[in-house]
């Protein structure tokens, strides 16, 4: 994928987005951040299980998810790229179709209030790796959650982490640098 560079000017901030479906979060890295300074905006939308023939709850719940982050996204800057976790929809998730609904209303709802906003998916273990430096075969996220621990992140919950770790390598994409632990 060819990274689109922007000069010192135009630098933007950036928006890492975890869409799951009980704790969506996003991360908003100014263009100014210094690599290991855990002092960043973020947001988390929470949302009880909803049952499996509650087809409209489901439905809403989507919706109430991009409606939320996409408005606090709006709020960050008018030089924002956001950046969503590419799921691996074939890994066996058993509602990795909502996940993937959620992403397409998220897009929606952004493009909706800025056309220049766009959610870039990024590969979860390109974004992973990126962090780590080599990633463990097994349990990849328990691994991520402890190394940012280790560095210092005060964030319990994993969602926000893995908005960050999407955040910190969307940094990449446009020119500016990124927080490496391994």
């Amino acid at each position: 994928m060819a990274r689109s560079r922007v000069s010192v000017q135009e630098r933007v901030g950036v928006v890492g987005l975890d869409l799951s479906l009980r704790n969506a979060a996003a991360v908003y890295i100014p263009p100014e951040w210094e690599p290991g300074d855990w002092h960043v905006p973020y947001i988390v939308v929470h949302h009880e299980s909803v049952p499996a023939d509650d087809h409209r709850g489901r439905v809403e719940r989507s919706i109430d998810i991009a409606e939320k982050l996409a408005q606090w996204v709006s709020h960050t800057t008018p030089r924002t790229r956001v950046f969503v976790e590419d799921y691996a929809y074939g890994a066996g998730q058993a509602r990795a179709h909502e996940v993937a609904e959620t992403i397409g209303l998220v897009k929606a709802q952004l493009f909706r209030l800025s056309p220049d906003c766009l959610a870039i998916p990024l590969n979860q273990s390109t974004v992973r790796k990126y962090l780590l430096g080599k990633l463990p075969k097994k349990d990849r996220g328990a691994a991520v959650a402890a190394a940012l621990k280790k560095a210092g992140a005060p964030w319990e919950q994993s969602d926000i982490g893995d908005a960050f770790v999407v955040a910190n390598y969307g940094r990449t994409e446009v020119g500016l640098p990124g927080l490496v632990l391994g």
